[in-house]
């Protein structure tokens, strides 16, 4: 599992009605509840091709490496367009190259993998499967040639809590496996003679659990690595430990003090080796490795610098580092080294002393940051496995260094069209789609800009509509708002390559009436590079969101930036306290609105030391003035958008980790609600017929996927899973002007769009 830097998702906003907020029970019974409502009517929403990932995907999580007759082996998922992923195993196959290999699982369900280990006979993979409405269901595998599978009976209550594996070791020629239950905390699974579901310690300090990472054995202790966090604040590094096999646990912050994320752990005869990344006071992550003869005390390893002639990759200033998951055999240990904005991996190796060198590099890949899953043969040699945007590759680098042969190449470099919210649904609606595209320049260049698609609905079809201007479509990102009498404004952020490197320019157009000519706007551009978040018509005023930074190098920092205009034609750039102070810090803003007293306000959240805080800026005749988390009583978190009905006016964000919505009547005082439990996210909650609709994700009490949240009364909110067959993510809804409802949702492959047709019919119990 490669984690880099955390993803900033805009939490949008709501109308100024909601004031008050309780989630209704929903499956308080317990994980094993379906959520699915068999009065609700969904329909499918038919989608145009170029919505859709042209071929097949994959995505790799684990890596064997060959011993004796056992292949080499890559334990993760694929999936067909269109249709659920299902687990698999990938082997070599000697001459005849790899071949894959579906579990035993049930084909009506989407599953993935979370760990492949070995006892050098037998091999176990373990994940889980997963349908709409119901809880996660764990699975076990086991075989003894790598190509058969058969599955393990596990005990009734590793499914009754909706076990999560996360990863396992073999102890006594059986799995133990390590993960988390449907009330997101840590359990054991020994699969040994006394099979059962083992509860283990809380984290200390009351901190969140948040996964386990790797596990590894030694004689009878064992050591398995985990992340945990304060809530909304950076992950910490967990240590649980058993010294008799994983009969019973301790749990220890480590091995690292402060925000730290551990990538996994092996054992040598010398001990065990944890690999990771430190987050700096400067908010840039930066490789690490820990050593312990005994799992419990803990020693940092140094790391060799990496030289860009030397070792084919180096880290510029500002980006961030990392180790994957080491792998281990006898007492040498080789860990691949990622590096956020560069094409390539390296890999470091460490020898019994405990020091590191740089042992090879691999070619430049499709796009960057993309780490990969090690595993060292019998022969030396190291297998890498490396998958991302839906494509996967396996390689081997030879025991001197050297990248000596490229296996396979398995799925499709298409990270498929994502969606986030409707575009102007008050004007002109429409459904924008963005495809991440990765240009590679030579030299081991590249840039990333976005592909985007205009759409609209038909019946219970989605089209694809022309680009009104025709300039549109060659926007990277865009943004539309429209005033109550017809009057609209469309920004988008348009990618230039000029004498000095590639850069990024606002542009925009405005038309005064309905169906009226287009006047391009001005004011926008400027030296730096802008990128757009929103735009919004706020009491007579336009404004514009997003950020400024130096140059298009994502290793720049951004600044949150704001411009305004009176007109819709003529903009400028506000002058105003909203860059972020600390070495390395960013901030971003994400909305606006005005106030009842007719103030703006723009909301946003910057970056510290790996910790992203809320903030705020309101202007009161012509000043600006900042607001920071002090204002909202929330430390932690982000904010994202705003709106004002009448005397009240609402900002929706993030607090600990919490969906919450903030109220306040001055722009002084801001009363926070918590929107939902931990896991559960709320888009834009719009006004519908008959109560509030908001298209949301659920990862909470062993349930995922895309969900809507539905409410009579803006009191009690229950969620309606969206019946895919696909785990997705909740983008935003829109009324279909019948009663109904269309819910855009996306993912990592394919977004789908469905209509709910009765929304009215499921208020009763909200």
């Amino acid at each position: 599992m490669h984690r880099a830097v955390p993803g900033r998702r805009p939490v949008p906003v709501i109308t100024a009605a909601l004031l008050s907020f309780t989630l209704a029970a929903c499956g308080d019974d317990g994980a094993a509840e379906s959520t699915l409502d068999s009065r609700a009517t969904w329909t499918q929403v038919s989608m145009p091709e170029s919505s859709q990932v042209v071929g097949p995907r994959v995505v790799f999580t684990a890596a064997l490496g060959r011993s004796g007759d056992l292949p080499a082996l890559v334990a993760g998922s694929g999936g067909d367009p269109g249709e659920p992923a299902s687990a698999r195993a990938w082997t070599d196959d000697g001459g005849d190259g790899w071949r894959w290999d579906e579990l035993p699982l049930p084909d009506d369900q989407e599953s993935e993998t979370a760990f492949a280990v070995s006892d050098g006979s037998t091999t176990w993979i373990g994940g889980t499967s997963w349908q709409a409405g119901r809880p996660v269901s764990p699975y076990v595998v086991r075989s003894d040639d790598r190509r058969t599978w058969a599955d393990v009976e596990l005990p009734d209550d590793a499914a009754d809590r909706a076990l999560r594996p996360g990863a396992a070791v073999v102890v006594d020629g059986s799995p133990v496996v390590v993960g988390m239950d449907s009330d997101d905390q840590p359990v054991a699974l020994s699969l040994g003679g006394d099979a059962g579901l083992l509860a283990l310690p809380a984290v200390p300090g009351g901190r969140e659990f948040a996964g386990f990472r790797g596990a590894a054995v030694l004689g009878d202790t064992v050591v398995a690595v985990a992340s945990a966090e304060e809530p909304g604040q950076s992950g910490e590094a967990v240590v649980y430990r058993s010294t008799d096999g994983g009969a019973s646990w301790t749990a220890e912050l480590g091995p690292a003090e402060g925000p730290a994320e551990p990538t996994g752990v092996v054992a040598s005869s010398g001990g065990f080796v944890v690999t990771g990344y430190l987050w700096g006071g400067d908010g840039v992550a930066t490789p690490a490795a820990w050593s312990s003869s005994d799992g419990a005390a803990w020693t940092a390893e140094p790391l060799p610098a990496l030289d860009g002639d030397r070792d084919g990759l180096s880290v510029a200033p500002g980006d961030h580092s990392w180790l994957d998951a080491p792998a281990v055999s006898g007492d040498r240990v080789v860990a691949p080294i990622v590096v956020t904005a560069v094409l390539r991996f390296g890999v470091l190796q460490r020898d019994p002393a405990g020091t590191w060198t740089v042992l090879g590099d691999s070619p430049d890949w499709k796009f960057p940051g993309a780490g990969a899953e090690a595993a060292l043969n019998d022969d030396g040699s190291l297998l890498l496995a490396q998958s991302g945007r839906n494509l996967g590759r396996v390689g081997e680098l030879s025991t001197e260094g050297r990248w000596r042969n490229q296996l396979t190449e398995v799925g499709t470099l298409d990270y498929g069209m994502q969606f986030t919210s409707f575009l102007d649904p008050a004007g002109a609606p429409a459904l924008i789609g963005r495809r991440p595209v990765v240009e590679l320049r030579g030299s081991g260049g590249w840039a990333q800009t976005g592909q985007l698609a205009n759409y609209a609905f038909e019946g219970h079809a989605l089209v694809e509509r022309p680009w009104d201007p025709a300039e549109t479509a060659d926007l990277s990102d865009v943004a539309a708002a429209s005033t109550p009498d017809g009057g609209s404004v469309l920004l988008g952020a348009q990618v230039w390559e000029g004498e000095d490197g590639t850069t990024v320019d606002l542009v925009g157009w405005h038309r005064a009436v309905p169906g009226g000519p287009l006047t391009p706007v001005e004011g926008l551009a400027s030296p730096e590079t802008e990128s757009l978040s929103a735009v919004t018509y706020a009491d007579g005023t336009w404004a514009a969101l997003g950020t400024v930074r130096r140059s298009f190098s994502s290793t720049d920092p951004d600044t949150a930036a704001v411009w305004t205009s009176s007109d819709g034609v003529t903009w400028s750039r506000a002058d105003g306290p909203f860059a972020a102070t600390g070495p390395g810090a960013e901030s971003w803003a994400a909305g606006a609105c005005a106030l009842p007293d007719g103030d703006l306000l723009v909301v946003g959240e910057y970056n510290e030391g790996a910790q992203d805080r809320p903030v705020a800026w309101k202007r009161t005749g012509g000043h600006w003035e900042r607001l920071d988390g002090t204002a909202f009583g929330s430390e932690f978190g982000s904010l994202s958008s705003c709106s004002t009905d009448g005397d009240t006016t609402i900002v929706q964000g993030t607090s600990g980790n919490r969906a919450t919505v903030w109220r306040t009547t001055d722009g002084v005082v801001f009363e926070a609600s918590t929107l939902g439990e931990r896991g559960e996210s709320f888009g834009t909650i719009r006004v519908i017929d008959g109560g509030y609709a908001a298209a949301g994700t659920r990862v909470a009490r062993g349930q995922q996927g895309a969900v809507v949240w539905l409410s009579a009364d803006a009191k009690r909110w229950r969620a309606i899973p969206v019946p895919s067959v696909r785990v997705l993510t909740g983008a935003d809804v829109m009324a279909d002007g019948d009663g109904g409802l269309l819910v855009a949702t996306t993912s990592g492959a394919s977004p789908e769009v469905w209509a709910l047709g009765n929304p009215g019919e499921l208020f009763e119990e909200a």
